[in-house]
């Protein structure tokens, strides 16, 4: 590597020794910043400081640092990960830019796996579909494009006659039920790096008249995905005041139905999205009743209209955003929610709340327990 590596590089570098020693059927493996920069020769010979910050990332509770130096301006770092890393270590966030390019082949397939041919990837083993667009979309009659309100129409798999709701097309639109993300990737050539363009949702899908790879009028499918925003900062953390009279059961009968896959015939955008998550923090947000689901102290303080302060938390990935689903959805105060997206005990502390959240919702599917009463 001629140009100077950067973190991204390092991360790699630290994934693939990850990834070796899981292969070796081994149970924790060292490494140390100075076989890292030795790795990629004379063009790392600054870059110690940004190489030891990558590996002190990814240190767990569970980690070891056997060495230590008093600053960064050195390579003496040197840490026993456990293998196999957990599934939200530092490393194991999606490490994709919005605007970056990425090599399909060694950035994406490589590491997380999935097919490596056509428009839609679903790896079995990773938590994800890779979706891509652009190159040949207009040679196979697709119409691929944002939308005013920032969503974005992708045609579905299916080159020749009408397109069905199976396999990878079926996988994106059940995918927030089976917690799966939506990683949108575009190619602008054959044989071109991809570029990253976000994290998505399905909002839902539509058919309409296209023309198939033989030029034919074909009902094609198309879906609407919206944007994921960051999940860090609530923009609307205090509940709607129309619902603090409503039942507990039924704002969760309405979570669950917003949480529900999309209509298989509908063309929603944005605004349905965002409701949807209206009706997930609504929920969310009065079942914790006023106490944080994670440090299960009081709400640090009353919003202008009286009511606690708590945060809606994604759980289910530490990746900004998240599937809107009140089982993977938390209600927390301010300190405990950027604790657990940059903590050093991140993993564990979102490890901990599923489990609160997972018995709160255990009870209220059989209707036992009542959060403002406290009974059951």
């Amino acid at each position: 590597m001629s140009q100077a590596p950067r973190s991204v590089d390092f991360e790699r570098e630290l994934q693939r020794r990850f990834d070796e020693a899981a292969a070796a059927g081994q149970h924790q493996v060292t490494i140390a910043a100075r076989d890292i920069l030795r790795y990629f020769g004379p063009s790392a010979k600054d870059r110690a400081p940004a190489c030891c910050r990558v590996l002190q990332k990814a240190v767990t509770s569970k980690d070891k640092i056997l060495s230590s130096p008093p600053s960064n301006e050195s390579s003496a770092f040197q840490a026993s990960y456990v293998i196999p890393r957990p599934m939200h270590s530092a490393l194991s966030g999606w490490p994709f830019v919005i605007g970056r390019s990425y090599s399909r082949r060694d950035d994406i397939h490589r590491r997380y796996g999935g097919q490596q041919q056509g428009g839609i990837s679903t790896p079995a083993e990773t938590p994800a579909i890779f979706i891509f667009t652009g190159h040949g979309t207009a040679y196979m009659g697709y119409r691929d494009e944002f939308q005013p309100d920032g969503s974005f129409h992708y045609t579905a798999q299916g080159r020749e006659g009408d397109m069905e709701m199976t396999r990878g097309n079926l996988a994106i639109l059940d995918h927030v039920r089976n917690g799966k993300d939506l990683l949108l990737f575009s190619q602008r050539k054959k044989g071109a790096l991809v570029r990253f363009e976000g994290l998505f949702v399905c909002a839902g899908a539509h058919t309409e008249r296209q023309t198939d790879i033989n030029g034919n009028d074909r009902n094609a499918i198309v879906f609407t995905l919206s944007p994921l925003a960051s999940d860090e900062v609530d923009e609307i953390a205090d509940p709607d005041q129309d619902i603090l009279t409503t039942s507990l059961q039924e704002l969760r009968q309405k979570a669950m139905q917003a949480a529900a896959a999309p209509s298989r015939g509908s063309d929603t955008g944005m605004r349905t999205v965002y409701a949807r998550s209206r009706d997930v923090r609504n929920y969310v947000l009065q079942r914790a009743n006023g106490v944080c689901e994670s440090c299960h102290q009081p709400a640090p303080f009353l919003t202008i209209s009286g009511q606690p302060y708590l945060e809606a938390h994604h759980i289910r990935r530490l990746s900004d955003g998240g599937p809107d689903d009140p089982g993977f959805v938390a209600g927390i105060c301010p300190t405990c929610h950027r604790r657990a997206h940059h903590g050093a005990d991140a993993w564990e502390l979102n490890q901990a709340m599923q489990a609160a959240v997972e018995e709160k919702e255990k009870a209220a599917s059989n209707q036992k327990y009542d959060y403002k009463t406290a009974e059951i």
